[in-house]
């Protein structure tokens, strides 16, 4: 089982402890008083499109894509990173192509040896980038987060950066690396074994690795948290949850403008959201806070709320199609926010809507794409579905990531944890 998807499991079991705690945030499909509900049209617009999905070659055959990460301004540019073998910690090898898998480069690093990695590339000055090559949880390696590199030129000359020792004393369960223009952020989860419920922590180093600060302080002691979403400006935001034995706090969203020297606590988010947040880059975008989305997608339990200031939200609406309903939305899975502020996500066939009986026994073989309207409030369809056969029996299957540049050319890109061989793209028309 690779890091990434290990990742995924420890924080979905934590999650779902809490839900057994929370049984009213995580079964109650009613909405605080303090939201509202947009409403949907009867029927979703189509948007046809001659585009087609499109497959990426990766760069050597025989190896597993562990993590990927797309150029903010420049579509074509891919940076993939590449384990030899699903499980154990093997040698990892670094990839850029500038024209989206035709011809691939590889980039030097020195004793790469780990059992996953995570990429991060600065959406302000893309030249910056980070990697951060996984330690196996289960080996007696010290407990660090792993191997940090950095670039300051594209991808070109990588050098190796001290990361953190915060948690000499705790086993880290997973670790995930993000840099902007000015900071270096350091993830951890860490505990949940047996008798222990699993934490967060969050590190910044404002000098390129050289020394690291606590940034989470604010948030208290028992804090679960995801690596927080970068916005306009270098704004954080994350979800919190506080666990201690069975007294828990609700989801709570933090909000930070000095890069997490210090934080400023909303208001409570709807009980049944968790710790799962999308933001896009731009300043226009409304946050998205999802639900359920710790349960398998093909029960199509996933849901949806948005807002502009991070004090009011409102649920999306599902999409409007057959059979669905305030428990079945319709949705597989949100993938990623354009820039003008659109959630992508795959969802039902528009023509069939929701299966008689759901099954998470059955595999999915195609996956349509569906673009939510925030202006408009309304849910768009494109007419090109990418034809895939994949398990949805997983809760976040999918790795997307929006990529746009100035003269246009917007792509998403996807690949499905269970495969780990698939990268797709599609060239999304004007939304």
């Amino acid at each position: 089982m690779n890091t990434a998807r290990m990742h995924l499991q420890h924080i979905l079991q934590a999650l779902t402890l809490l839900c057994t705690v929370l049984l009213v945030g995580c079964n109650n499909v009613a909405v605080q008083d303090a939201t509202t509900t947009p409403k949907s049209e009867a029927k979703p617009t189509r948007i046809v499109t001659t585009m087609a999905w499109e497959k990426i070659a990766l760069p050597i055959s025989d190896t597993q894509l562990s993590d990927y990460v797309t150029s903010p301004i420049e579509p074509q540019t891919i940076y993939a990173c590449m384990k030899a073998h699903a499980t154990g910690a093997e040698q990892m090898t670094l990839w850029r192509t500038r024209d989206a898998g035709q011809h691939w480069s590889q980039l030097h690093l020195s004793a790469a040896t780990g059992a996953g990695c995570s990429l991060s590339i600065a959406p302000d000055q893309p030249q910056r980038i980070a990697l951060l090559i996984k330690h196996d949880p289960t080996s007696q390696q010290p407990a660090n987060a792993g191997s940090l590199y950095m670039s300051i030129d594209g991808g070109t000359s990588w050098h190796n950066i001290n990361s953190s020792s915060a948690l000499a004393n705790e086993q880290i369960e997973d670790c995930s690396v993000t840099i902007t223009a000015h900071h270096i952020y350091l993830w951890y989860s860490y505990g949940g074994g047996q008798g222990s419920l699993q934490h967060s922590l969050l590190e910044r180093s404002d000098d390129n690795g050289h020394s690291w600060s606590h940034s989470d302080t604010a948030f208290g002691a028992n804090s679960l948290f995801f690596m927080p979403q970068i916005g306009h400006d270098e704004t954080l935001t994350t979800i919190v949850r506080h666990v201690a034995g069975a007294n828990t706090t609700s989801s709570q969203l933090w909000i930070s403008h000095d890069g997490g020297r210090s934080w400023q606590q909303q208001n409570d988010l709807p009980p049944q959201v968790m710790t799962y947040l999308q933001q896009s880059h731009s300043s226009s975008a409304p946050l998205y806070a999802l639900a359920h989305e710790q349960l398998p997608s093909n029960l199509y339990r996933l849901q949806l709320w948005q807002s502009t200031s991070g004090q009011q939200w409102s649920t999306i609406p599902a999409l409007p199609v057959t059979g669905t309903n305030a428990e079945q939305s319709g949705l597989l899975q949100a993938l990623a926010i354009t820039n003008n502020g659109q959630l992508l996500a795959f969802g039902v066939d528009p023509n069939s809507g929701i299966p008689a009986r759901t099954s998470t026994q059955r595999p999915t073989t195609t996956f349509w794409l569906w673009a939510w309207n925030p202006g408009t409030a309304h849910w768009q369809v494109l007419s090109t579905p990418l034809q895939y056969t994949a398990d949805e029996g997983c809760g976040l299957c999918w790795n997307g990531q929006f990529a746009g540049s100035a003269q246009q050319n917007s792509y998403l890109y996807a690949y499905h944890w269970g495969d780990q061989k698939h990268l797709f793209r599609f060239h999304l028309p004007e939304l």
